[in-house]
């Protein structure tokens, strides 16, 4: 193949940059143009090493400073697991509003399982944003950062896919496990809303709020490891549908949750860690699904947990809306996207209050100009 025919399906994502005096703009610039040009048989992304070295250097710089529990005040917006899909997280950022103008925090699990149009480049985007704004931006990291899913999810494939050479593959595949390594692990919103990708597995319910945060994730100390560990993999277990095989994984249910809660002050736990469906089913006993009446796009149960996913229609076989929530003191705002409707019907707008009593107010709109990519609705650029 030539070189002519070869940049006919190839997208150069570094294209016009320098690794001495690299523009993360423009770096984010290219990557958005990706994503939303993305067609299945379109040209496929690739980067320069030495480039891709640098942001991810860079940005591992910025995250070791920071503490293992942000502390953040101000008007804050939520984002849930991406999962590689990236026409969800250009529409959401796009809807919501773009920093500096605004503040993000992340849930963890940025990279895709096979499905998503962008797995790394998802990452990238952000992480060039975090490069921009790095009091803006901040990335929590979920279990998918783990190496262990690092490596299942088929890194070392990813890179040379974009063209990174084969000798180099690992030294880029290490550099990525060792940045988002970095990541923050959880943080506070205030002092009574805890983002957390997991949520409050035993050994954090145990030693409560204070020993979260103190607890530093570089570390060999085995409860800060532990704590670590709890903090990107637990999930919810019914009390009503009790597990008899133990597969390892650290939960939590309704009422150790309300007790954790009421013992360490909190309002509410924002976390990503589960699947929410489009109409929030949540299986019981002897019964198929329960609704837990609340509208679409995030999990409000039990009422002291909010659960959130921003990845639309995930992994193109579930029909889950896509969420960002907007803190602002107590109070919360939400952006639902919804698959496969029309441009004037995809988003809705909702307003709640996190402390008791709770209040919903709010009706559908929120609309952009949009154009189709992969099926889905993202925000047409101005």
């Amino acid at each position: 193949m030539s070189a002519g025919e070869q940049d006919l399906v190839s997208y150069d994502l570094t294209a016009g940059l320098s690794s001495q005096n690299i523009s993360f703009e423009t770096f984010a610039k290219n990557i958005w143009s990706y994503i939303m040009n993305f067609y299945p048989d379109g040209p496929k992304p690739f980067f320069k090493m030495d480039i891709f070295m640098t942001l991810f250097n860079r940005t591992a710089a910025i995250l070791e400073k920071e503490p293992s529990v942000l502390e953040l005040t101000g008007e804050v917006t939520v984002m849930g697991p991406i999962y590689g899909e990236g026409d969800s997280l250009i529409t959401l950022l796009s809807l919501v509003g773009m920093p500096p103008q605004k503040s993000f925090v992340f849930l963890g699990c940025y990279f895709g399982l096979g499905f998503g149009l962008s797995p790394l480049e998802s990452l990238m985007l952000v992480f060039c944003l975090k490069c921009l704004h790095p009091t803006k931006i901040y990335l929590l990291k979920g279990h998918l950062e783990e190496p262990a899913s690092i490596k299942s999810l088929g890194l070392d494939d990813w890179l040379v896919r974009r063209r990174i050479p084969t000798d180099s593959v690992s030294k880029a595949s290490d550099t990525v496990i060792r940045t988002v390594a970095s990541m923050p692990i959880a943080a506070m919103i205030g002092p009574k809303i805890l983002c957390i990708p997991g949520g409050p597995g035993p050994i954090i319910r145990e030693n409560g709020l204070a020993a979260l945060k103190a607890c530093s994730r570089m570390s060999m100390n085995q409860l800060d490891r532990s704590m670590c560990m709890e903090a990107a993999w637990t999930v919810m277990k019914l009390e009503a549908n009790p597990v008899t095989i133990d597969d390892g994984i650290p939960t939590f249910t309704e009422s150790q949750c309300s007790a954790f809660c009421k013992a360490n002050g909190l309002a509410v736990i924002i976390r990503g860690r589960q699947l929410v469906n489009d109409k929030f089913l949540i299986d019981k006993p002897n019964q198929t699904f329960f609704s837990c009446n609340v509208d679409e796009g995030f999990l409000n149960y039990p009422k002291e947990v909010l659960t959130i996913v921003s990845a639309v229609a995930y992994l193109d076989n579930f029909r889950n809306y896509a969420a960002a929530m907007t803190i602002q003191g107590m109070n919360a705002s939400f952006l639902f996207i919804r698959p496969n409707r029309q441009p004037q019907n995809n988003t809705i707008r909702r307003r709640m209050a996190l402390e008791e009593p709770r209040r919903w107010s709010g009706a559908g709109g929120g609309r952009k100009r949009t154009i189709t990519v992969k099926g889905e609705r993202c925000p047409q650029k101005r």
